[in-house]
């Protein structure tokens, strides 16, 4: 079952629906084991400093993670398969783990069966699938035999910031040609400049400029568009982009057909789901409907994406479903509301969402990590964030790396947003606000101590 909403508020039918069909778990928790499974997103959220948050309320909080960079779930499915050095962790500790964590991040879409990825680097023995629910359901069943009373969550990703990939190219452009010397290819003087991210003042015209909640709630989003479909467009584009040449000839709607090997019925039909219908071909006009509906369909960091995954998951689990053992870290739901907050001025000096970005992706130090560590601590703990200390993560020297036993890449850190009394008192009253009204974390809305 599933409810649609697109709006800032969550829908008080659809919570109601949802949370009438499980039994909630209402009581508060006093000890967590948790296990994550993510990446650089879910050291975001700085795991070694959660048990300070949890001493900081009283209560006892034990964390270990499978934490790797730029993975998605399905490799750490894999990497459970291949029973290496993560599955030997995991299964040290999984029997005394009171609930996994699984972060989704990037994937191939709901379902993708696959033999092989990355070039070929990684390959299966038979196909597999690696969508987003075949990966986490594989490591939630994993769990289960190690811990049959484990609780499971999905970890929320959230959408990056349109515009820093061209950014990043423009800074890498006039690095080259600043660094190029007379008679030296441009090859020569890739191998020997470095690479950088756009520093604090080249993101901030890009983080004004955010509309998160067209990012978040994406209206163009296809959940499981077949890959056949996504082939021809691609084949589409690739020849549109040939014929802008000087001197190209027209593209008919036959040549289409023939880049695709594909009948012009079909042509028809795929031109229709790129809101180009009926229109004669202009190649540089059609190969941006084609990109706009790919980058929509294809952005698996929205809400419709990620509370499929979780009907996914409550379809494959019902018993967990029902006994308030499956649930969601909502982040993004979270985002969109402090979003909101902040246009609306009641987080002064924050414009929008995008203030909380380093690099269009990552999040700075200070306030954005607390939301997250917060937000996972309202969730798992089931307890309203304003009985957490706050100055654990206004505190600098608490980002060293590996102070407190987990690696801080340093660079994604970015200019630190303070965490006031007052921003914590509305962001940690948001977190509640959402995490309790929620359809997917059983989370029961009470009047914090």
């Amino acid at each position: 079952m599933r409810c649609a909403n697109n709006g800032i508020a969550l829908s008080l039918t659809c919570v109601a629906m949802l949370l009438g069909v499980r039994a909630a778990r209402t009581e508060e928790v006093q000890r967590l084991r948790t296990y994550y499974f993510g990446n650089s997103f879910t050291g975001n959220t700085m795991p070694g400093l959660h048990p300070l948050l949890g001493e900081s309320a009283g209560k006892e909080w034990e964390v270990e993670a499978s934490i790797a960079p730029g993975i998605p779930i399905w490799a750490h499915m894999k990497k459970q398969m291949d029973k290496g050095p993560d599955y030997e962790k995991f299964n040290r500790v999984g029997a005394n783990t009171d609930a996994i964590v699984m972060l989704i991040f990037g994937g191939d879409g709901l379902s993708c069966f696959v033999t092989e990825k990355w070039q070929g680097k990684v390959k299966f023995d038979k196909p597999t699938d690696i969508g987003d629910i075949a990966a986490c359901s594989y490591l939630i069943r994993e769990y289960l035999k190690l811990n049959p009373d484990g609780c499971a969550y999905i970890y929320t990703a959230w959408p990056g910031i349109p515009g820093v990939k061209d950014l990043r190219a423009r800074i890498q452009e006039e690095a080259i040609q600043s660094a190029m010397r007379p008679g030296e290819t441009r090859r020569e003087v890739m191998k020997r400049i470095k690479k950088r991210k756009p520093n604090h003042e080249e993101m901030k015209p890009l983080r004004k400029s955010f509309d998160y909640a067209s990012q978040w709630l994406n209206e163009g989003y296809v959940a499981n568009q077949p890959k056949e479909t996504g082939d021809r467009l691609q084949k589409y584009r690739g020849l549109l982009n040939r014929s802008r040449r000087p001197r190209a000839p027209k593209v008919t709607h036959a040549d289409l057909a023939a880049a695709a090997e594909a009948d012009e019925a079909t042509v028809r039909a795929d031109l229709t789901l790129v809101s180009w219908c009926g229109k004669s071909i202009d190649p540089a006009g059609l190969e941006l409907a084609i990109d706009s509906f790919l980058d929509a369909a294809t952005r698996t960091h929205c809400r419709q994406h990620m509370w499929a995954v979780m009907d996914g998951l409550i379809e494959m689990f019902p018993e967990l479903w029902k006994t308030g053992r499956l649930g969601m870290v909502p982040v993004g739901d979270v985002f969109l509301e402090l979003d909101n907050k902040m246009r609306n001025g009641d987080l002064p000096g924050l414009a929008n969402i995008g203030e909380y970005s380093a690099d269009g992706g990552h999040l700075r130090s200070g306030l954005p990590r607390y939301t997250l560590a917060a937000t996972y601590y309202a969730v798992l703990f089931r307890d309203h964030p304003d009985n957490i200390d706050w100055k654990i993560f206004q505190e600098r020297s608490n980002y060293d790396s590996g102070k407190f036993g987990f690696y801080v890449h340093q660079a994604d850190l970015a200019v630190h947003l303070d965490i006031t009394p007052e921003r914590a008192k509305v962001v940690n009253d948001t977190i509640w606000q959402v995490v309790s009204e929620h359809p997917y974390t059983g989370v029961p809305s009470r009047t914090p101590k």
